[in-house]
């Protein structure tokens, strides 16, 4: 999430098959513009209760997507109580943590 290295992730998601709420194709539900806004605030619990809603249960946050504010976005998410830190992994961009929603 959101847009532009949405291929990527579709490519991604082949090394696990689980579902995953962003994709790459020629149509876009409506409800997608109002997911991506969403994430920019992740992880806030609006943009928890937005993932939710779809029934999302992991995050992954990619530390080439996030630059700069990469370690702000991961102290806010190990702040963040509904988020349950799982693995860390490293991949061509740098760091990938995975977290857990807690409902």
């Amino acid at each position: 999430m959101p847009g532009n290295g949405d291929p990527v992730y579709v490519y991604l998601s082949t090394f696990h098959w689980h579902p995953i709420v962003n994709g790459a194709s020629g149509f876009e539900p409506r409800w997608y513009a109002s997911l991506v806004s969403a994430s920019r605030e992740f992880p806030a619990d609006a943009a928890l209760d937005a993932f939710s809603k779809l029934g999302a249960k992991y995050f992954v946050l990619h530390e080439g997507y996030y630059r700069n504010s990469f370690l702000r976005v991961v102290a806010d998410a190990e702040a963040q109580p509904r988020l349950q830190f799982v693995a860390t992994s490293t991949w061509e961009e740098g760091e990938c943590r995975l977290y857990r929603l807690v409902r």
